[in-house]
């Protein structure tokens, strides 16, 4: 598997261990990552169940977010991440880190569909030019990202 993958994933495991045990950790992961910091769909959905009940009374209860997941796959994950983590205990560094890691995985994912959107409409323009520059531009930013990957390995 992608080491990239496996380095998201972790941290957004984190991130639901940490809306379940630290009351302070909804707010945060709210107002800098939002549920559209989670790349894994069924991740996605469990932070969104999470946050609705931050936003209901600020209480993330782990009984209370198996009750809005009515499918099972998810009530499982739930528990295996409450399980798995819990043997680890995050620290607050390691919470921090993964959530600056997403925030910065977020961004630079929108960077790029914007790229790739502003390359589409070039080329629906007839405008080559500005559609190679386009095309130049999102291909060192993959590069980059690669490298800066493959740093982080």
């Amino acid at each position: 598997r992608d080491t990239r993958m496996d380095a998201a994933m972790r941290a957004q495991r984190v991130l639901i261990y940490a809306m379940l045990e630290d009351e302070a950790a909804p707010s945060a992961i709210e107002s800098q990552l939002g549920e559209e910091g989670f790349s894994d769909s069924r991740l996605r959905t469990i932070c969104h169940h999470m946050l609705d009940l931050y936003r209901e009374d600020a209480v993330v209860d782990p009984l209370r977010v198996l009750e809005r997941l009515a499918e099972p796959d998810l009530r499982e994950l739930v528990a295996d991440i409450t399980a798995q983590e819990g043997l680890r205990q995050p620290t607050a560094e390691e919470i921090e880190g993964s959530l600056s890691y997403l925030v910065n995985e977020h961004a630079e994912h929108r960077r790029l569909m914007s790229a790739r959107e502003k390359a589409g409409e070039a080329i629906l323009q007839g405008d080559e030019q500005t559609e190679i520059d386009r095309l130049r531009a999102l291909d060192e930013r993959v590069r980059q990202m690669a490298n800066r990957r493959r740093k982080e390995e």
